[in-house]
């Protein structure tokens, strides 16, 4: 990062591909070094446009790509922090430089003059000359002006940057009351018998955190790793009820552990607010506004895919369901199946059809192990050498370093691996960077550095971490999100890895990742028994497969809810007055939806991120329109029965991981694929073809 290497803030205080300072960083640096860093952008902003009235990209849009790629490396480690540290010192200070972030952002997308310099860049005789890159900032530039409302008047564009500032302070509030929330509930047991059927794993953890209170017994929390433990396999259905409503009632009204924290309010104020944005440019709604920078460009195209598949997965979710029923009745007594039987009973089913369940699995993916695979398919697809680093400062024990290095021993990237659960930390898997690949005025080249975050089971007392293969799916996930960041050969922050890559796309890369984890190949590689170190025998491995097509069609039609649900209420958010509104509308999805009764206190709504505060406004459907792309890709490699093929494998990197958001995603998947992407990949696999 090109900043005074004097400050003796550690937010600015690094130079050139040097590392963040983590474990240096407190709350108090996050105000100032946001000050100097934005008053230094608003200054050199300043000189740019006054200094000349012919704009070129070498004396506007490159040093402009500059001084945003320097301020968002430095807004990234802030949120990044904020997320996985979590104390209330930091997320107060985090909470008051939002405001201040928000505001910059809108202020530059309100700049007439720096608007027009764009326009007259478009419109020059140089703008022939620039390579497809460049010219795709200045599009990209042009058209972010509008959506931020540059053609507004004066007034409209105050109200529009009040707006924004307002959603961004919203979106915070929404999650850390998810966050708050999962923090204040738990429950005590000191009857072993209660917690029949919990794996050890689970059992030690919830001893553990027992002690750490101060308490004997078990303590039972709502951290995914533990809820997804007792939903699955703890024989107390009371005990079940209890957890699941806590856990699908976060953040609401009907939450057991108080209403402090409730979202209800801020679901309405937040649709609002995007809706008021979305008119303030003359959309329709907030769905509307959102598909200018998508792939799919109207209402009716998202609508008209996600009805599509309903009607083609309904049917198969009713017959897995119904199939469930009749299980829990024969077999477990259970006369009518609830929401927090589920799980449970899915597990049963599938212990007795394929005699497998994910904790057998565990003991086949220790962490390191499924690293290694990892790592290793990621050289024989891509040509990579990765590296551990272990002398680095990092912001928790657990987290790891990497670099990452190609065929020719050119260094592409580095990434921090941090993917185990803990108290203060956001809920989830995702992907950030702290440093974005970027071309310097002097030909020297800042390096992408990644930050992969999970919430995974933590490592047993003996210091081993073994993986559910859904776990084990995440990490794969998570690192196709990586390669496509520090991959990019794209020389602008902007459009650099997934930036300026159309969201409904950007999910892509990682769910192409997951295939390897099920095929034989791969599993060879991430798989180690933890005693004798042989890999996923052939019985376990055909059963592994069944498990992949295990209730595929209930679990599609949960998602569809999901999408639905976000678009609607995007689409809709005009008629909504009170949080009963937005029930309602859930209530009439469920019509369609609903394989069995919804729990009437259930309020998953309240802590849905995806939509309220996690960047997937009117775009949950992405999950869904991605997985066309990635099964249609997959096809590629299974047609040519090599599921390394290093041919398609080269096409894929050069084609989808280092070109970033240079092009429309549509082009390059087509440079890809050879045409454009086609849904009956996705209906094969999830066995929807009639």
């Amino acid at each position: 990062m090109v900043l005074n290497s004097e400050n003796i803030n550690p937010l600015l205080a690094s130079k050139l591909n040097e590392l963040p300072i983590f474990s240096k960083i407190d709350s108090e640096h996050v105000k100032p070094a946001l000050e100097v860093i934005l008053q230094k952008n608003r200054a050199a902003l300043k000189q740019l446009l006054e200094r000349t009235d012919n704009y070129t990209w070498e004396n506007l849009v490159w040093p402009l790509e500059i001084l945003e790629g320097e301020l968002n490396d430095v807004w990234s480690i802030v949120s990044h922090l904020n997320a996985v540290k979590n104390t209330p010192a930091f997320n107060l200070a985090y909470q008051a430089a939002l405001t201040q972030f928000s505001s910059y952002s809108t202020e530059i997308k309100h700049n007439e003059k720096l608007y027009k310099a764009f326009q007259s860049i478009a419109n020059s005789a140089e703008y022939s000359t620039l390579t497809e890159p460049q010219k795709k900032i200045v599009e990209n530039s042009l058209r972010n002006f509008k959506l931020f409302g540059i053609n507004l008047s004066l007034e409209k564009r105050k109200q529009f940057k009040e707006k924004k500032i307002l959603l961004a302070e919203l979106e915070s509030k929404f999650e850390q009351n998810i966050l708050e929330s999962a923090h204040a509930w738990f429950l005590h047991i000191t009857d072993r018998e209660k917690l029949n059927g919990l794996p050890v794993k689970a059992l030690n953890a919830a001893h553990a955190e027992a002690k750490n209170r101060g308490k004997l017994g078990w303590v039972l929390r709502l951290d995914y790793p533990a809820y997804s433990a007792i939903m699955n396999y703890l024989e107390d259905r009371e005990i079940r009820y209890e957890v699941y409503k806590a856990y699908i009632t976060r953040a609401s009204k009907n939450f057991p552990a108080g209403d402090q924290w409730d979202n209800g309010p801020l679901m309405i104020e937040i649709l609002k607010v995007r809706h008021a944005l979305a008119q303030l440019l003359g959309f329709s709604n907030f769905a509307e506004y959102e598909l200018q920078t998508r792939m799919l460009k109207k209402t009716s195209e998202v609508k008209d895919f996600l009805f599509n598949l309903l009607d083609r997965s309904r049917k198969k979710g009713e017959e897995e369901i119904k199939a469930l029923k009749q299980f829990a009745k024969e077999e477990l007594s259970l006369e009518e199946l609830k929401p927090w039987d589920l799980l449970f009973v899915s597990e049963k089913l599938l212990q007795k059809n394929h005699e497998i369940d994910e904790e057998t699995l565990r003991s086949y993916f220790p962490v390191d192990a499924v690293l290694e695979g990892l790592f290793a398919i990621s050289k024989r697809l891509f040509g990579l050498q990765i590296k551990e680093i272990t002398d680095f400062d990092k912001w928790d024990e657990d987290v790891r370093l990497f670099e990452v290095f190609d065929n020719k021993e050119n260094l592409r990237g580095k990434f921090y691996l941090d993917i185990f659960t803990r108290y203060e930390k956001h809920g989830g898997a995702w992907l950030s960077c702290c440093r974005q690949r970027m071309l310097l005025k002097d030909g020297k080249y800042q390096i992408p550095v990644a930050m992969v975050v999970a919430n995974l089971s933590k490592p047993s007392t003996q210091g081993l971490a073994l993986l559910t293969h859904q776990e084990v799916i995440t990490i794969f996930h998570e690192f196709g999100h990586c390669l496509h960041s520090i991959l990019t050969t794209v020389d602008y922050p902007s459009i650099a890895g997934g930036h300026g890559v159309e969201w409904d796309a950007i999910e892509f890369p990682s769910q192409l990742l997951e295939n390897w984890c099920w095929e034989r190949e791969g599993l060879d590689l991430i798989s180690r028994h933890l005693k004798d170190h042989a890999p996923l025998p052939d019985e376990l491995y055909g059963k592994l497969k069944a498990l992949k097509h295990f209730h595929q069609g209930m679990s599609l039609v949960h998602q569809l809810e999901f999408a639905l649900l976000d678009f609607r209420l995007h689409m809709e958010a005009e008629t909504l007055e009170t949080e009963a509104d937005i029930q309602k509308i859930l209530d009439n999805i469920r019509s369609t939806t609903a394989l069995i009764p919804a729990a009437p206190f259930n309020r998953y709504q309240n802590s849905f991120t995806h939509m309220f505060s996690g960047g997937y406004s009117a775009g949950y459907y992405s999950y869904l329109w991605s997985e066309v792309m990635s099964f249609d890709a997959y096809r590629l490699f299974k047609k040519r029965k090599l599921v390394f093929d290093e041919v398609i494998a080269k096409r894929f990197l050069s084609s989808i991981l280092e070109t970033g958001g240079s092009k429309d995603f549509l082009d390059l998947f087509i440079e890809f694929r050879g045409r454009a992407p086609k849904i009956d990949a996705l209906l094969e696999a999830f066995g929807l073809e009639n």
